[in-house]
């Protein structure tokens, strides 16, 4: 098992995620024309900022919030230019970042459809 797994599991003030279904159109190969389905769909339960998110991880350390400021905003910095660069960047149980963009779809190759999300935008897929 996971460090992160095992952080959420076995500590009391963890809830399990909040989720709701939503109906969306069948994406699965082979699908009937028209057929939907239903997807969970993380429900947010609030905002976490970074003074907050700060102080926390002070709270559980011997660095102060200043210092932990330092190295996120680090972490950050190298994270955007890594993202940037069209790496994947891998951050142990946290998971993996990259940057992601979108279209809509075109008939011809010589048609570029506008990005959705370009590189330097904030999107990150965790």
């Amino acid at each position: 098992m996971s460090y992160l797994y095992d952080v959420i599991n076995k500590t009391p003030d963890i809830m399990p995620i909040k989720y709701r279904l939503v109906l969306r159109k069948d994406m699965t190969k082979g699908a009937a024309a028209g057929s939907k389905l239903y997807y969970a769909v993380n429900k947010s339960t609030g905002t976490c900022d970074f003074e907050e998110l700060c102080d926390q991880i002070a709270d559980r350390s011997t660095a102060s919030r200043g210092d932990v400021q330092v190295v996120v905003d680090g972490l950050l910095y190298i994270l955007k230019q890594r993202l940037q660069k069209g790496e994947t960047v891998q951050l142990g149980d946290l998971g993996h970042f990259q940057a992601v963009i979108g279209s809509k779809g075109t008939k011809l190759e010589s048609s570029t459809p506008p990005l959705s999300n370009v590189p330097g935008s904030s999107s990150v897929r965790a």
